[in-house]
């Protein structure tokens, strides 16, 4: 009985090796190729003398003011504001980049305070209020949230246009009334 459990034993332990061979004859190897781009870093800057200027305004009522940086069209039909004056979108270029690449941009935050000239932070009657900046730059439709992008040119350069709404209350001083926003890229 001794012989045949040794026998059995062993014919176990071969059959297992053979189950183990064919278990690594079944392994492969695949390779994948790794890829990373650099991109040039990107370089923002206001065009030399270039503003966002609204024009001049009588105020008598409440409203809203919409300048267009698509088509640089001043929007002044609230009853209470009388608009004249010359307006202008701001300009903004990219001056380094890669080719070809797009690139976001964005408004750091959603509304900024013009304050009149000698007024006082905080009193009514000496703020604007600058929201809904927009761009002559294509607008994107996205669930995450809607933003615009230009394309960089051959060059690495783009240049866009900003605009905005001002709104009134109607207990606006005569003055000039000033502040700044900021614009921000990157790559899309």
């Amino acid at each position: 009985m001794k012989k045949f459990l040794r026998f059995g034993a062993a014919s176990a332990v071969v059959a297992a090796s053979l189950g183990m061979s064919s278990v690594a004859q079944a392994q492969d190897t695949a390779t994948a190729d790794a890829f990373a781009e650099i991109l040039t870093a990107l370089q923002l800057e206001l065009d030399a003398g270039s503003k966002l200027d609204f024009g001049s305004m009588v105020v008598t009522g409440a409203g809203t003011v919409s300048l267009d940086a698509d088509t640089g069209a001043l929007n002044c039909t609230a009853a209470g504001i009388v608009c004249s004056g010359t307006t202008e979108t701001a300009t903004f270029n990219v001056t380094a980049g890669s080719a070809l690449k797009d690139v976001t941009i964005t408004f750091d935050t959603p509304a900024v305070t013009l304050l009149r000239s000698g007024g006082v932070i905080g009193t009514a009657a000496d703020e604007l209020e600058l929201t809904n900046f927009n761009s002559d730059a294509a607008f994107i439709t996205d669930p995450m949230g809607d933003y615009y992008e230009v394309t960089l040119g051959a060059t690495g350069l783009a240049t866009f246009e900003v605009g905005g709404d001002l709104t009134f209350d109607g207990t606006e001083l005569a003055g000039v009334y000033q502040g700044s926003f900021a614009v921000s890229v990157e790559y899309s």
